[in-house]
């Protein structure tokens, strides 16, 4: 993703050692309501999160029937045909929610993320990126920066946060 003029700076170079896991999402629309709860989890298909997508938005329209499945580290997903991976999240749920034997999917989405989070492996600290950069005016931020926590959403919040300090800092010497 860096352009190949930042690839050999101090501040990427390092990057490019780090490693990555993908995680499959697949959107499902059922033709009637399979779930009550907002969101659980299931040991199906090696671990997944399953949210009512709909609830969450307020699309009370699709409530339980809109779903959508997070499967992390789904590496062992990555050589399945799109309609066996479809067969294999319908058969997921159906074992995971009741409501969800009798019912027919309408339609099922699936979007692979391929870099979605980082795997943190021994020595991989030293690669992780710090909020400030060579390149005037580029901060960063994400999980996968030097934030001191593994890959998750509140390593992703401490490294926004980090950043959004990094730029005020100059300006806040300025005043004190």
């Amino acid at each position: 993703m860096l352009p190949s003029r930042w690839r050999d700076d101090d501040d990427f170079a390092k990057l490019q050692s780090l490693s990555w896991s993908p995680i499959l999402n697949a959107f499902v629309l059922y033709d009637r309501p399979v779930m009550r709860q907002d969101v659980f989890a299931s040991m199906e298909l090696g671990g997944m999160f399953v949210f009512n997508r709909a609830a969450l938005l307020g699309l009370s329209q699709y409530a339980g029937r809109w779903l959508s499945v997070s499967i992390s580290a789904a590496h062992s997903h990555r050589g399945s045909e799109a309609d066996e991976l479809a067969r294999k999240v319908q058969s997921a749920l159906a074992a995971a929610l009741p409501e969800a034997r009798a019912a027919q999917i309408q339609t099922c989405k699936l979007v692979w993320q391929p870099h979605a989070t980082f795997l943190a492996r021994p020595g991989s600290w030293s690669a992780r990126a710090n909020p400030t950069t060579s390149v005037q005016g580029l901060l960063v931020a994400g999980d996968w920066t030097n934030t001191g926590w593994p890959a998750s959403l509140e390593g992703a919040v401490r490294s926004g946060a980090a950043a959004v300090e990094a730029r005020l800092e100059p300006k806040l010497s300025l005043t004190s």
